[in-house]
Order: C-alpha cells, then sequence, then structure tokens
C-alpha cells in the first residue's frame, strides 16, 4: 500500500503519504502489499515504512496487525475459531 500509493500518485516524500490522515482521523484501514512482483516490496516492508515514518514504531504495527486480523472474511462470517 504505502509504495504503490506513492509511486502511482507521484508522492516523493513520506510525510505527504496519506497514512497521516487515516491515523490522525483515527480511521481504520489495512496495510497491505500491493502487486509484490512488480513493485518488488513485502507486507513486512509494508509494514516497516508505516511504523517508521509515521512513528508509531512497534505499538501501531501491533494495531495494524490486529486490525487486519479482524478484517479477514473468516470473522465476518463467523467461520472463524475466534
Amino acid at each position: 500500500m504505502p509504495v504503490s500509493t506513492g509511486r502511482s500518485r507521484g508522492i516523493t516524500d513520506p510525510a505527504h503519504h496519506p497514512v497521516h490522515r487515516f491515523l490522525s482521523a483515527g480511521l481504520p484501514f489495512v496495510v497491505s502489499s500491493d502487486d509484490p512482483g512488480i513493485l518488488a516490496t513485502t507486507l513486512h516492508e509494508e509494514l516497516e515504512w508505516v511504523c517508521a515514518h509515521t512513528g508509531g514504531g512497534a505499538e501501531l504495527r501491533r494495531h495494524l496487525l490486529e486490525t487486519a486480523r479482524r478484517a479477514r472474511a473468516e470473522v465476518h462470517t463467523g467461520r472463524s475459531g475466534h
């Protein structure tokens, strides 16, 4: 997400990435790796980018991973054991 958004929208300064607005507004969002074969990035690298460029660190990483877990289809359909 950060890499593809930056490239597709021409964002060269991480301070201008929309993720900062998402966080300040308290909006839930999920970080993903958008076409890792073409953009040469992994989910780990995307998460690290968000945490490093927002100052969120390990706490934000835990929050983002939990948000992603809760957003899974299995959770919403009741097919999850959690």
